[in-house]
């Protein structure tokens, strides 16, 4: 409902109309708002501009609000009852008949109110900072240490690429408030056709500085993460799509600039030097607009030297490459030579002055050679500033030379990442893996295959502003890389193939060609052709990619089986529902060889899992369908299961107890794709499910039966390893029905020939560029909570609201895109309703603008505001440790195994210890979103705290580094006790009981250390031998039974 609004103040703003209308309808109590939870009306304020022109209103305006209220209003206004005041003076209403816009209509009636004085002040700083900054020079470049500076000096900036532009082209340095960056805009539309862009984001500037070089004022960008480089046209057609998609993300601004970029990525502007034009000095506003955007203040009173070094010229750099391809027979140790330059930790001329230390390392100790470096590495990227690159290699030598290598457990290797951003080629790694049946078939040959991520310069996946064509810039670097292949320390690389979750993650394998004694010459080509036959789905680029990925799915060797001990076993099927969709059986004998094969490979061998023992059964012929599809979706009796790989198909084995001696019988719904024949096949654990699950849905069942299977109606899924979750909690249970949403099966989208691997290339870089699941989530739950519903409303609005339903279809789309090929486009999503984002929003957001969001009213929005994680504390240690009650409770019972517990030496625990340490830090630094190594208490839980806008980025990591800390725990084990299974003598078990204990009390003694750093790792070494010391306690019958 709309009001006409006469008797303004011409001096009246629109914030101060809005606040003073905002002070009547929002009073509690009060005819509006009665109640403190209930959320305030909104409404809008429009003022009529004056015909002269400025910031003036022409003494009129209109005032619209929901119908609901404004009838209120208007009968409350004309009895007298309320009055709205601004400037002295009382503002007259009047109903129009005018028809309110159904955006407005429905924005006022779903989207909450939001303070005008965020949008007051957003707009005061956007106008402070409505200038820019004449730029003569933009520079990139490396900071370094000169060869004779003393500890407390400051680096140098070594200029790799410059652009001088007061004699060509011209720039300028503008603060874009509402993105938080700074954009550098290159390019004269008096002469030129073509506009370049330097963007720097606020939370990507480690440290700002500036000052003067010879009159010139400079700023220098100590930078976390490469600038982002853009292109445009600056004379383009004014259609409908003039604002969309006419940057272009670029990986450098000339060819001089593209020879650098992948090893000098920080920043140093100069700028034109006029103090009648700024009004005052240049550097002085700078800082001012500094403080007013809210980034932090450049350091002032810093002398820092520019000079032409070269580092990265093209002999320098041919010097480097031509040593890396004589280390062939070293690639691992090449490999993180290249990380060196790569990872920007080192220059070439630092790396030169390496190679004497490293042939030496490599020629005495050339076993270890590649883990010394690894460490090295690592070591290097974390040193203070002021240390030389020489030093940290040797204290890193010193250490590693006494320390056990490192080995791996069955199933996991050490794999060699690589990230390609806009920029550059990042190297981590090797770190631990869990291996897949290609990489198992190359035992031995592990440093031929790479897992290569595309990802943008923060290591988050790609998201393209509106301006930015995104897909023309992944054709040009990402489809290139694929297609192309890359070199690396002195090998060149093929794309192979992805796996699934690899692919949501925007990773794929790739190989170099090596020849195999058995194998022959093995390409990337030849281990395609060895997967098995793909005429069925050749002609769907999607689905030949995804067929050929369940080959590469991370799983756990187990068993082989012979041709005989298999079988096909028909699905089970009623009125076009499959029933058993991805699921088949195998015998109670095969499940116990897969559990003891599995057990062989676990840091605990197993003793504290539970062998999946899942039971499909029939309890009567009428229900045959019914019984098949609860019993395999939500595995009743007892509760766990197999999901496998094997040859050809894909699903999830149950155990058949009417199966007897070694069977397994899988159905057609599971088989993918077709094998040559085989005599024996190895059986792939994707996933033993290991905990109890109590069935709960039986009710539920029958009535679902005959119209639908039960994983479709839950949630869309099938059999082959989905997972459901079951609420049973009354409060938390909709006490409305809502037939599950029937979306029907979208045709794969087809070539008009058979599809070829560039065609699988093709696929990957369209993927990557509309992979929006994410994004069509996160839009659906803002918008879900903006809606503004009383409770008798609950089920017409909120996640029932049709931009909602309309993005959950989306979303199902957007799901199923990776196998049939047809995307999501984001122009089909609904639009935001408001350019403002609830609170809670911010929880994984490294940096953000209060003013961007609002305060949820919804439970998102308590819980946000009502949880707050405090910092760990770093107590210093004190000398009760050594009088805890854990080894109070112990001691007596390791003295009734022992006898009388001597000190003995302890020295043969120091090496384990320290080898820990190292590969702890290792893990800490490796694994965490910033330059701050994680704590050990995010290490021992297997959790990173920090914020993370990618979701799914982070839980990637997560799951690697606990990967990581698995195999750690299980060689510091064996090196603590070895061995201990149930083959393990009684007294062997009081030897390794012993080696426990001291190492228990050892780690005590280490916890003392006042040095925070020095105690790194001290406690979770403790518990490691805590664990050691329980565990032969309870094999020797020495605890007591639980109460």
């Amino acid at each position: 409902m709309e009001f006409h609004i006469r008797n303004l103040d011409t001096k009246a703003s629109k914030y101060t109309v809005t606040k003073a209308i905002a002070d009547v309808l929002h009073v509690c109590p009060g005819p509006f708002v009665t109640d403190p939870e209930q959320r305030p009306p909104n409404f809008d304020v429009t003022l009529h501009e004056s015909e002269c022109g400025g910031v003036r209103n022409k003494g009129t305006g209109t005032f619209t609000v929901t119908k609901t209220v404004g009838k209120q209003f208007d009968r409350l206004y004309h009895h007298g009852e309320i009055s709205v005041v601004v400037e002295g003076r009382e503002l007259r209403f009047r109903r129009t008949t005018n028809t309110v816009k159904r955006y407005l209509c429905l924005t006022l009636e779903k989207a909450p109110f939001i303070d005008p004085e965020i949008e007051r002040e957003r707009r005061e700083k956007l106008n402070a900072l409505d200038d820019s900054f004449v730029v003569a020079k933009v520079q990139i470049g490396t900071f370094y240490l000169p060869p004779k500076a003393l500890p407390r000096d400051p680096r140098a900036f070594s200029v790799e690429w410059e652009q001088d532009l007061m004699q060509k082209s011209m720039a300028r340095l503008y603060f874009e408030y509402d993105y938080r960056q700074l954009r550098i805009q290159i390019g004269d539309s008096a002469k030129e056709f073509t506009r370049y862009s330097v963007v720097v984001k606020f939370d990507r500037i480690r440290k700002l500085a500036i000052g003067w070089d010879f009159g010139n004022p400079y700023i220098c960008f100590d930078l976390l993460t490469p600038p982002i480089f853009q292109r445009e046209d600056i004379y383009r057609p004014e259609d409908r799509n003039f604002e969309r998609g006419y940057r272009h993300r670029v990986g450098s601004l000339q060819p001089g600039h593209a020879a650098v970029s992948p090893y000098a990525h920080h920043l140093r502007i100069v700028l034109f030097n006029d103090s009648s034009y700024y009004g005052g000095d240049v550097l002085d506003k700078f800082y001012n607009f500094c403080d007013t955007a809210g980034l932090q203040p450049p350091i002032r009173d810093v002398k820092i030297d520019a000079r032409r070094e070269k580092f990265f010229e093209y002999g320098k750099l041919f010097k480097v490459a031509q040593w890396l391809r004589e280390l062939n027979s070293n690639w691992r140790v090449a490999f993180q030579i290249e990380a060196l330059l790569r990872n920007g930790i080192a220059n070439t001329i630092e790396v030169l002055q390496l190679r004497p230390r490293i042939d030496d390392l490599i020629r005495r100790h050339g076993k270890i050679a590649a883990e010394v470096m690894r460490y090295f590495v690592e070591a290097a990227g974390n040193r203070p500033l002021a240390q030389p690159l020489e030093k940290c290699y040797e204290i890193v030598l010193q250490k590693k030379l006494l320390r056990p290598r490192l080995t791996t457990q069955g199933g996991r290797f050490f794999c060699h990442h690589v990230t390609f951003t806009p920029t550059r080629l990042l190297l981590e790694g090797p770190n631990v893996s869990q291996s897949n049946r290609v990489i198992r078939s190359f035992e031995g040959y592990e440093d031929f295959f790479l897992r290569v991520d595309f990802r943008d310069e923060d290591h988050l996946q790609y998201r393209w502003e509106r301006d930015v064509d995104g897909i023309s810039y992944l054709q040009e670097r990402v489809g290139t890389v694929l297609k192309q292949g890359f070199d690396l320390a002195g090998r060149h690389f093929d794309f192979l193939a992805y796996s699934q979750s690899a692919l949501r993650s925007h990773a794929v394998w790739y190989v170099s060609p090596f020849r195999h004694p058995e194998k022959g010459l093995v390409t990337a080509e030849t281990i395609r052709a060895s997967l098995g036959n793909f005429e069925e789905v050749i002609y769907s680029p999607s689905k030949y990619g995804a067929r050929m990925a369940q080959a590469f799915t991370a799983t756990d060797p187990s068993v082989k089986i012979h041709r005989d001990q298999w079988c096909d076993m028909e699905d089970i099927e009623e009125n076009g529902i499959l029933f058993t969709d991805g699921i088949g059986t195998i015998s109670q004998g095969l499940s116990n060889m897969i559990w003891d094969a599995l057990c062989r490979n676990y840091s605990d061998h197993g003793r504290n899992s539970v062998q999946p023992t899942a039971v499909c059964y029939m309890e009567n012929t009428a229900h045959v369908e019914l019984t098949a599809s609860f019993a395999c979706a939500i595995v009743v009796h007892p509760y766990l299961q197999y999901q496998i790989r094997f040859l050809g198909y894909k699903g999830v084995v149950s155990v058949d107890t009417q199966l007897e001696g070694i069977r397994m019988c899988l159905r057609p719904s599971m088989k993918k794709f077709s094998v040559p024949e085989q005599d024996y096949a190895d059986i792939e654990i994707a996933s033993a499910f290991g905990r109890p699950m109590v069935p709960h849905l039986n009710r539920c069942c029958r009535y679902l039966w005959c119209r639908q299977s039960l994983p479709n109606s839950l949630g869309g899924g099938d059999l082959d390893g989905d997972i459901y979750e079951v609420i049973q909690h009354g409060p938390l249970l909709v006490p409305e029905h809502h037939d599950p949403a029937s979306y029907p099966t979208a045709k794969p989208f087809k070539l008009d020939r058979e599809s070829t691997i560039v065609d699988v290339c093709d696929f990957i870089v369209e993927y990557i560029n509309s992979d929006v699941v994410g994004l069509v989530s996160d839009k659906h739950i803002t918008i879900a909570v903006l809606i503004h519903s009383s409770i008798l409303r609950l089920f017409q609005d909120g996640v029932l609201d049709p931009a909602c339903l309309k993005l959950a279809e989306l979303h199902s789309k957007a799901v199923d895109y990776p196998k049939n090929g047809n995307k999501v486009d984001i122009v089909d999503m609904p639009r935001q309703l408001i350019p403002f984002k609830p609170d809670w929003h911010q929880i994984e957001q490294s940096t953000h603008r209060a003013v961007g969001y609002y305060e949820s009213s919804r439970a998102l929005g308590h819980m946000y505001r009502n949880i707050i994680l405090e910092e760990i504390p770093d107590n210093p240690p004190n000398a009760e440790l050594l009088n805890d009650p854990i080894t109070k409770a112990l001691q007596s019972h390791v003295r009734r195994q022992l006898g009388h517990l001597h000190h003995t030496d302890q020295g043969w625990i120091e090496p384990i210890y320290a080898g820990y340490r190292e590969e702890l830090t290792y893990i800490s630094t490796t694994y965490s979103f910033s330059r701050t190594p994680l704590r050990e208490e995010e290490l021992v839980v297997g959790v990173i705290l920090a914020n993370c806008p990618d979701e799914r980025y982070k839980k990637d990591r997560q799951y690697s580094m606990r990967e990581s800390l698995s195999f750690l725990l299980n060689s510091t084990r064996l090196g603590i006790v070895g061995e201990v299974n149930e083959t393990t003598s009684d007294e062997e078990l009081r030897q390794k009981l012993a080696r426990g204990w001291h190492t228990w009390t050892y780690s005590l003694q280490k916890a003392l250390n006042q040095v925070p750093f020095e105690r790194f790792g001290s406690r979770s070494f403790g518990l490691i031998a805590l664990g050691l010391v329980l565990d032969c306690l309870v094999r020797l019958s020495g605890l007591p039974p639980l109460q």
